[in-house]
């Protein structure tokens, strides 16, 4: 994780039950600040089922879309 050199985004599911959210932050936490956006979407593990509007807003505008 420490090697990625480009930014990241992170879209992280509220309610998720498969992944430890916290666990998640503290270790994109070590890299350094400004590379990583880390985003709270509604939902479980499948964001893209759950909010797949939020999640498609969150991509066009990482990418520099409208």
């Amino acid at each position: 994780l420490v090697r990625l050199t480009v930014p990241l985004l992170v879209l992280l599911a509220d309610r998720d039950e498969a992944t430890d959210n916290a666990r998640t932050r503290e270790r994109l936490s070590r890299l350094p600040p400004g590379q990583v956006e880390i985003h709270d979407v509604p939902g479980r593990h499948g964001i893209h089922f759950d909010a797949p509007d939020q999640v498609v807003a969150h991509l066009v505008r990482f990418a520099g879309g409208r």
